[in-house]
């Protein structure tokens, strides 16, 4: 489901490739461009909105089931119109748990049965600017949670796997481009998860934000990070007035960040290197420590 762009065709189109590979659904509201079209693929254009689904009863030989498809913006709760509300969840939340129920049966089986579900590191963290999109997260992340346990004790191995990614580059999310030779290597990551009956999975946690704030734990009284910061930003509540902070990293540093309410630093790193990032995260304690020290 959502698989006609984005981490949702990078999946698609690895398993494709495999020769015990029949067939791939893709189900999605926009159409599957001519390009990506392939003879293991069928497409299907669909509604996450509409009430009627009972297009995936015809989905009965199926062995796994991805969901990709969402939606997000940045926004401050106060400048979400309330319609947007009950779009969010139509969207993000209310379609994965109608579609889980439709094929719990295949769940709770003995035989394999793969499912997993992008949800989002916005699932385990506050932030002012995913106060919304955040919340239909979290309930996606306590429904597996759940449900995992539920199957648990029905004796299945089969698990709901909880993708929760910060930013992916390659995709159109935040306005960008589907690049597919960019998101392979995750999309290749998240199918061996999947096949491993994992229950959940956070792209580069270890690898680059725990590792790197590790490195300061001992200056956390200057910057204190927020647990799970997004993939598109890190939140640091500050020891001083974060704006006193926000100006010195622009004027020494050149490091643009944005100051909330005087308290919490926000930085943005979406377009930021890998390899770069513990250089960032170094300025950031530098200038704290000229700043407050």
């Amino acid at each position: 489901m959502g698989g006609a762009n984005g981490i949702g065709l990078s999946m698609a189109q690895v398993l494709c490739e495999r020769p015990e590979t029949e067939k791939v659904y893709v189900v999605d509201k926009a159409l599957l461009a001519e390009q990506y079209q392939n003879e293991k693929i069928e497409s299907f254009q669909f509604d996450l909105t509409n009430g009627d689904y009972s297009l995936f009863d015809s989905f009965s030989d199926i062995d796994g089931l991805i969901i990709t498809a969402g939606f997000g913006r940045l926004a401050l709760f106060k400048d979400i119109p309330e319609s947007m509300i009950q779009t969010y969840f139509q969207v993000n939340t209310i379609p994965v748990i109608r579609l889980i129920k439709r094929f719990y049966n295949k769940l709770e089986l003995k035989d394999d049965f793969y499912c997993g579900v992008m949800v989002s590191i916005a699932g385990f963290m506050s932030s002012p600017f995913f106060s919304l999109y955040g919340a239909t997260k979290a309930a996606l992340k306590i429904f597996i949670e759940s449900v995992n346990v539920e199957l648990e004790k029905a004796g299945t191995s089969n698990r709901i796997l909880n993708v929760s990614p910060g930013s992916i580059k390659g995709t159109s999310f935040n306005q960008g481009e589907t690049d597919l030779a960019v998101i392979r290597p995750l999309a290749e990551e998240i199918i061996s998860h999947l096949e491993a009956k994992d229950d959940l999975f956070i792209p580069l946690y270890d690898e680059v934000f725990h590792e790197v704030l590790k490195q300061f734990e001992s200056q956390y009284g200057l910057l204190r990070p927020y647990p799970f910061n997004s993939g598109y930003f890190m939140a640091f509540a500050t020891k001083g007035d974060a704006e006193e902070l926000r100006k010195r990293l622009l004027d020494v540093y050149h490091i643009g960040c944005i100051n909330i309410a005087g308290k919490v630093l926000r930085v943005a790193y979406c377009s930021v290197e890998k390899k770069d990032i513990p250089d960032l995260i170094s300025q950031l304690y530098k200038a704290a420590g000229e700043v407050w020290s």
